[in-house]
């Protein structure tokens, strides 16, 4: 599954029945707020809804309660949702070898670090954690790294004075492209790359990270992400904050990591479509016969898995 970039608001679902991959035709899923009249015409439509938070408040959006369960990013989940049922379980739990475009490594960059241009470069992918980042990275360590502003490529880089001097200072050290990219561009990039560098802080569901993963480079986290803290371990890479990162860029120079075979472990897939059938089943009706569930679009995932 290559990175898939979607605007929609919600998402049809599928099971595995009797052999196939089926719509699931009495069910929605919910993934970005809504407005009422918007949710009551879904709802006209369907006798259920469940969420899956892609977006940092649709907790708070007239939608939320009409989903009688949600699948969420958070730490501290019932912060968010305080009375329903609840599953740790993100869009970026699907990401799978399965159909993803296989690397041939060569080495260019120690780094890649993925931002999107104007304001939300530094609210979702934390450009000021980036910038703030570079006297360790590109300085103490002198590593090279790429910049790929894939979003939003028009608008400039949101930075302060001082960050911009940071950058300005390390130029020679940064490579920067700004373009969209397809899948098969995003596995080059990646190729190229020692490790992952996010910084990001409200994405909930962050496929760039999975996608490292299940491409087996190892990922640097920020430690205050939304959503995607959950994937990092001794065998995919290491979560950071300002205070200890030349120590993570230490670890990170000199451990083995094994991160496709440490994230297939509990996620993919064939884990997550499980997952989220057993989840369904214990909260909602209709559902027993359904031992996969996943998100419209994937059926020849799932046809994979059970072949």
């Amino acid at each position: 599954m290559g990175t898939k970039l979607t605007k929609a608001r919600y998402l049809s679902l599928i099971g595995w029945y009797r052999k196939k991959a089926v719509r699931i035709k009495h069910t929605v899923c919910f993934r970005k707020p809504m407005n009422l009249a918007t949710t009551q015409r879904l709802m006209a439509k369907h006798k259920h809804a469940i969420g899956i938070v892609s977006a940092h408040n649709v907790y708070r959006k007239p939608n939320t309660p009409y989903a009688k369960m949600w699948c969420h990013c958070f730490q501290k989940p019932r912060k968010y949702f305080p009375k329903k049922p609840l599953l740790l379980l993100s869009e970026s739990d699907f990401v799978d070898p399965v159909g993803t475009r296989k690397l041939v490594r060569c080495k260019k960059w120690d780094f890649f670090y993925f931002t999107i241009g104007g304001p939300l470069g530094a609210e979702y992918k934390g450009i000021d954690v980036f910038a703030n980042s570079l006297p360790a990275l590109c300085g103490e360590y002198g590593m090279k790294g790429v910049i790929v502003q894939y979003a939003h490529c028009k608008l400039p880089l949101r930075l302060n004075k001082r960050q911009r001097k940071l950058f300005n200072k390390y130029s020679s050290n940064l490579h920067v492209v700004r373009r969209s990219f397809k899948p098969g561009g995003v596995a080059n990039i990646m190729a190229k790359s020692r490790f992952g560098f996010f910084p990001n802080k409200q994405d909930c569901s962050p496929l760039l990270i999975t996608e490292s993963l299940v491409r087996n480079i190892p990922v640097l986290i920020n430690s205050d992400i939304l959503g995607g803290w959950k994937y990092a371990n001794e065998g995919t890479g290491s979560l950071f904050d300002s205070s200890n990162i030349e120590e993570k860029l230490d670890f990170m120079r000199s451990h083995d990591f094994n991160p496709r075979e440490k994230y297939m472990e509990d996620y993919g897939y064939k884990n997550s479509s499980t997952r989220l059938a057993e989840f369904c089943k214990e909260h909602l009706k209709g559902f027993h016969k359904y031992s996969m569930v996943g998100f419209g679009g994937s059926e020849h995932v799932m046809r994979y898995y059970r072949k």
